[in-house]
């Protein structure tokens, strides 16, 4: 029997084809793996710089990783990532079964886990790591797709950095829920679901916590409305904020702003950085509550009070920076855009609202130290107040710095207040009733504090309405015990019978007046506010820019200041100058910044989420359209 031989071409052909569906086998097997079944694996390990690392390729190691921490207890291994996770095929969501997470109250991690630029996806835990202590180190790591409710970290007392959240937030922030270590070059690009209280990198940062150079993304412009609950606090960075926050930048949109029905005497409060800045109500310790050199962007395209028949009082800060401060914010810049106002009928409430804090306020629990306001500048624009009949109660305390002080320091700031109402819609029976809608260039109510060194700007569009709506040029109203000095506002851009201090009580105040456009735009009026109109040496802290308004030295270049904000010059009128100065700073629209960062997502791979140095988030903070 003879046997028959196939020609040597075909089993060269029948080799290379099986090699090549091995080949795609391996490929798709890759790209369509299966959802993680709750498997563990134990991963290879190599050494970096004479430390131990696992090298972690699958959630099948990372959830042996987690096993290691949080029941064998060895709480200092390391970790590294050598490719993006995938907890699921498809990437845009969160896996069906809970995952992994690492450290708990029993074993809290100590460990160094190195996202090496990569990104996990699928994510369905409340967050990666649970507690961890002061040698804890997360870095260069993306989450993004999945949902969690701490972000990154529930408790950190070590360091966070070079982290950006993408994924849904069902809870309070997108880094670290509590914040006692460090948090820097972080950022918040995260869905969150929640309508109570929030912060962007943390939600409540310690005495002993550092935020900085982070950056937090929020627009809530696309839904119909955002209701405020109970006692809620919203911040851009923080919901609360005891220590540090630094260098970092926020913007924020939101639709309606509705207001629930009040349950007790609530306390909403709402800032483009913290919606509280606020030492220990213990300690007391207003240093360790600071926010510096950072910058916010805030826009509500309207605010609508219910009608209600309750006596149950309510309270309201809404703030560039911080909605209540009793800490220190310096070196801060803000703009708040608010489309208009809607005040129901009834109601037994206050707003504060002021460009930079709505209410700052150091006098807690009989404590009579100082918190400060020092070398920033804001920007507060409201378009339009739709005010019922009936309502006498709802006192509007509008500032262009600050809506009401109690024991505060503030010194050297500058602001912008836009009341152009050009829309506005009054349905009042008198003149009188306007008394609850009362606004100044600088504070709207100033309360045992000191201001100095400062000035404002006021556009008022509408010279009829300045006879209902009353302004003042620098405070509504000064007590007795306070003091005001070296302040100035500008009159062209406003009625002449404006008053620099429309109630003042105070035996203390001293060269606070009006001034005109070319005076405010002279070199003469920089030495005026840096030697306390000259009372002071020299402060060197205010610079003169020709043919505008003086800025801060802090506040870099004037060329690089005006790019910014571009406040109307000494060409131009009090009506054009209204428009220029509103309009000039671009405020968070649900087109503008949310889309271009969509943009910027799509565009990144893996390994650019998280570079190894923080000088990608720099280029990011410089290339925001918002800031």
């Amino acid at each position: 029997m003879t046997t028959q031989t196939r020609p040597s071409c075909f089993r060269r052909f029948s080799a290379f084809k099986a090699i090549i569906l091995c080949l795609l086998a391996g490929l798709f097997s890759t790209a369509f793996a299966e959802d993680w079944d709750g498997s563990t694996s134990k991963p290879s390990s190599k050494e970096i710089d004479g430390v131990e690392y696992y090298v972690i390729t699958s959630p099948e190691e990372m959830a042996w990783f987690a096993y290691q921490v949080n029941t064998n207890g060895n709480t200092s291994i390391n970790a590294v990532l050598n490719n993006d996770i995938y907890y699921v095929d498809d990437s845009t969501t969160a896996a069906s079964r809970a995952t992994p997470v690492i450290g708990n109250v029993s074993n809290k991690f100590n460990g160094i886990f190195d996202g090496n630029g990569h990104a996990i996806y699928g994510v369905n835990s409340s967050s990666l790591f649970d507690y961890c202590r002061p040698n804890f180190i997360l870095k260069n790591l993306a989450i993004k797709s999945g949902k969690t409710t701490y972000g990154f970290v529930r408790l950190n007392h070590g360091k966070i950095e070079n982290c950006v959240n993408y994924a849904v937030v069902q809870g309070a922030s997108a880094i670290a829920h509590d914040n006692y270590g460090v948090i820097e070059s972080c950022v918040n690009r995260a869905t969150f679901t929640t309508d109570s209280s929030f912060g962007g990198i943390t939600y409540v940062n310690w005495e002993s916590g550092t935020v900085k150079n982070s950056q937090s993304f929020f627009d809530f412009c696309e839904k119909k409305q955002f209701v405020l609950y109970g006692n809620a606090k919203i911040g851009g960075i923080a919901a609360q904020n005891r220590g540090l926050i630094s260098s970092s930048i926020s913007e924020i949109c939101f639709p309606k702003l509705k207001n629930s029905e009040y349950n007790s005497s609530d306390f909403r409060r709402i800032g483009g950085i913290a919606a509280e800045n606020i030492g220990g109500a213990q300690s007391m310790n207003i240093e360790n509550a600071v926010v510096e050199k950072s910058q916010s962007n805030v826009r509500i395209y309207s605010i609508e009070s219910i009608s209600s028949t309750s006596t149950v009082s309510a309270e309201f800060y809404f703030g560039g920076i911080a909605g209540k401060s009793g800490g220190t914010v310096k070196e801060s810049q803000s703009v708040f855009y608010i489309d208009s106002i809607y005040i129901g009928n009834n109601l037994n409430n206050n707003f504060y609202i002021g460009g930079l804090v709505g209410f700052a306020s150091c006098g807690l629990l009989g404590n009579k130290d100082y918190g400060f306001i020092e070398q920033s500048y804001s920007e507060l624009s409201i378009d339009v107040i739709n005010a019922q009949p009936s309502n006498k109660m709802t006192p509007f305390l509008i500032g262009g710095l600050v809506g009401k002080t109690q024991y505060e320091k503030i010194e050297n700031n500058h602001s912008v207040l836009n009341t152009p109402f050009e829309n506005f819609i009054a349905n009042f029976v008198s003149a009188s009733s306007y008394y609850w809608i009362k606004s100044a260039g600088l504070i709207r109510e100033n309360t045992k504090s000191l201001v100095k060194n400062s000035y404002a700007i006021i556009n008022n569009r509408s010279a009829d309405l300045a006879k209902y709506l009353k302004f003042a040029g620098i405070a509504y109203t000064n007590d007795s015990a306070s003091t005001i000095s070296n302040s100035y506002y500008n009159i062209d851009f406003i009625g002449e019978d404006t008053k620099p201090i429309q109630i003042d009580s105070s035996s203390f105040t001293v060269n606070v007046s009006d001034k005109t456009t070319a005076v405010m735009q002279s070199p003469a009026f920089v030495a005026t506010l840096n030697t306390n109109a000259g009372l002071d040496d020299d402060s060197g802290l205010w610079q003169y820019c020709e043919g505008n308004y003086p800025i801060l030295v802090s506040e870099g270049s004037c060329e690089e200041f005006y790019s910014k904000y571009g406040l109307s010059s000494s060409s131009q009128s009090s009506s054009s100058g209204a428009e220029s100065s509103s309009t000039s700073a671009p405020v968070v629209s649900s087109s503008s910044a949310t889309e271009s960062s969509s943009s910027e997502i799509e565009s990144c791979s893996s390994s650019e989420i998280a570079s190894n140095s923080s000088s990608s988030l720099g280029d990011e903070v410089s290339s925001s359209s918002m800031i």
